[in-house]
């Protein structure tokens, strides 16, 4: 079956909307064609700045004739792409449709046949146009949908994005290859230059360094310039490659890129002499009047409560006490600065420059700057316990700040900051129970949001982390559902230890002895009432198959203690195995109702106890049901 393409050609278009307008495009265009059964193979939705384009594959239209086939289509199509446009206000041309941009053509063909889709007052054709230029962006009449890629490649447009993003990162490899130098490639950069263009032309520029700037800054300051710097710590010049569109005369371009960058750096170079001006820790008292970027208190509060996190974390970790506060101290001080207000993604990176500067100890500028760096570079672990309890800190006050709020319009931002935190403490491998440490920040917390009781805040904190921890145990760890749903809640809200109890869970379920263990834990709790006092006295048990369990659960409780305090969860597991066949004797030999009430109670104590170490390791109750048969119900 033939492909179908549509392309609606525009006016130059915003870079930064033009990946979420393909995927709302994908999204909609994807939904209609489910609904009406005609989609059979896939989606791709191509784009560049002055286009948006998409091609769906195998599509099935079940008409008749031709009349009929352009008719469905245009249904089909018509309403989602017209709420597309509909919904971008920032612009009117002089038809009835608002859009981002002016709407120049819109091209719609399955296979060969064009299908005239009206979109405001312009008709669908096959005339596409080339390069804006190339021949003042000649028009192009494409013969089918298949060709649309190869026919504008032709035309000097790459509407493929993900392969102009290929080109410019060759052309940056090449380019520090020859200089003998590095570069590192941001991704984020990397795709703003690609969407900014429609054909990727590298141009290689130079420019002299202003004295004494550090090289960090000169990095960020070519970053945002929208170039990529290549050898900005080495000598007095600075060598980048920035992008141009199409056929140009590179030269040109070059000069003009290189005073754009100059310009940048000596802008730079005034705000960091003005930032000198006082030292980082001078900085912070301005804290006072700079709020938080959720609109909850101020910096200066969050300063304070940083402070009293990240020394509960050091605890955690072994880690300097003094350097840690130090550091936590320091850590927002330079969102009080020019650079920082200017450079948003030198957060945390200036201010451990500055901290150097000033001469504050090294493990505290190493401190914060890797507090920094783990905070741009998503799951990059601090390699200093000082670093990481800095990163900890502020992951674990950024979440429950959103989280008091009450605003469901920071829940990407609460699922980004749980990831986050879950990601370090794992990572870190830092044994913290989260919840712990909120008694601490309790009153700083009620000052924060008098209307909100601690007790909810620790509610929400607690479904969040339980909902993260499942994701990231499925997600990084291969963890099933069914042993990530199952982990103790005493540990839920310590990510290291539910983790290493997981795959301890996860190991010992692939055994032949998990199914000998389920069927343990059935008849414990189908044959006996398990109390809630685990209290026994040994001297009261009648039968010497009580007497035979006892010893057993006394040798593998001993044993679970210590295996428990490395983590060692799976040998903890086949402690509790080896108690198979002491229950199952126990369950056929001891009659639960028999003797006097205090005889009775002494075997539930014991029995208590027993399970008491089950749930020390896992819900098997839970494992039990996924298992498929129903509470009270013994494992055949």
């Amino acid at each position: 079956m033939p492909d179908l393409l549509l392309e609606i050609g525009t006016e130059e278009m915003p870079v930064e909307l033009l990946s979420p307008m393909a995927v709302d495009l994908s999204l909609r265009v994807n939904r209609a064609l489910a609904e009406n059964g005609s989609l059979k193979g896939g989606i791709r939705v191509l784009y560049t700045p002055r286009r948006l384009a998409l091609i769906a594959t195998d599509v099935s239209t079940q008409a008749f004739d031709d009349e009929e086939r352009v008719n469905t289509i245009s249904h089909i199509l018509g309403e989602p792409v017209n709420e597309l446009v509909s919904e971008g206000v920032m612009h009117r041309d002089s038809s009835p449709v608002m859009f981002i941009r002016p709407i120049r053509y819109v091209v719609c063909l399955y296979g060969e046949q064009v299908i005239p889709l009206r979109v405001g007052n312009v008709v669908a054709d096959r005339q596409t146009c080339a390069h804006w230029r190339s021949a003042a962006g000649e028009e192009i009449t494409l013969s089918c949908a298949a060709d649309y890629e190869q026919v504008l490649a032709t035309g000097g447009v790459i509407v493929d994005q993900e392969r102009r993003k290929q080109m410019t990162r060759d052309a940056i490899t090449a380019a520090a290859s020859e200089a003998n130098v590095s570069a590192q490639v941001d991704d984020n950069l990397l795709a703003r230059i690609a969407d900014g263009v429609e054909y990727p032309q590298p141009v290689i520029g130079r420019v002299n360094l202003p004295p004494d700037l550090p090289a960090v800054f000169v990095k960020a300051v070519i970053r945002k310039a929208g170039f990529v710097p290549l050898d900005a710590d080495q000598g007095s010049v600075v060598g980048f490659v920035g992008f141009a569109d199409g056929p140009v005369d590179r030269d040109v371009v070059r000069v003009g890129y290189e005073r754009v960058a100059r310009s940048a750096l000596s802008g730079c170079r005034l705000l960091y002499t003005r930032d000198r001006e006082a030292s980082l820790a001078d900085h912070v008292s301005s804290l006072r009047n700079i709020g938080d970027e959720v609109g909850v208190g101020s910096l200066w509060e969050k300063t304070e409560r940083l402070r009293t996190l990240s020394v509960q974390v050091a605890q955690a970790l072994d880690a300097s006490v003094g350097t840690v506060d130090r550091a936590a101290f320091l850590c927002q001080a330079d969102l009080a600065t020019w650079i920082v207000h200017e450079f948003a993604s030198l957060h945390g990176i200036a201010g451990a420059v500055y901290a150097k500067l000033d001469g504050e100890e090294s493990s505290v500028c190493i401190a914060l700057e890797e507090g920094a760096v783990s905070n741009l570079e998503r799951g990059r672990i601090p390699a200093s316990t000082e670093g990481l309890a800095i990163a900890i800190a502020e992951r674990y006050d950024h979440l429950a700040t959103l989280l008091l709020t009450g605003n469901e319009a920071y829940a990407p931002q609460v699922v980004s900051a749980g990831d986050d935190l879950i990601g370090l403490l794992i990572g870190g491998k830092v044994d913290l129970d989260l919840l712990s440490v909120l008694g601490a920040l309790r009153e700083q917390y009620r000052m924060l949001a008098p209307a909100i009781r601690i007790e909810d805040l620790e509610g929400a904190l607690r479904t969040c982390l339980k909902e993260r921890l499942i994701h990231y145990l499925e997600t990084k760890q291969e963890v099933t559902s069914r042993i990530a749903s199952a982990l103790p809640q005493t540990l839920r809200s310590n990510p290291y230890r539910s983790s290493a109890c997981a795959l301890g869970l996860q190991e010992a379920s692939s055994k032949e002895g998990f199914a000998l263990l389920l069927g343990s834990f059935a008849k414990l709790r189908t044959r006996f009432r398990v109390g809630n006092k685990r209290v026994f006295d040994p001297a009261l048990f009648e039968e010497e198959t009580e007497r035979t369990l006892w010893r057993e659960y006394l040798k593998a409780e001993g044993k679970m203690e210590g295996l428990l305090a490395k983590l060692d969860y799976e040998q903890a597991i086949d402690q509790l195995t080896s108690l198979w066949g002491a229950i199952d004797r126990y369950a056929e030999d001891v009659d639960p109702g028999a003797g006097s009430e205090e005889v009775r109670n002494n075997r539930l104590g014991l029995i208590a106890s027993i399970v008491g170490l089950y749930t020390r390791v896992g819900n098997f109750a839970a494992l039990l049901e996924t298992d498929g048969y129903a509470p009270g119900e013994e494992k055949k």
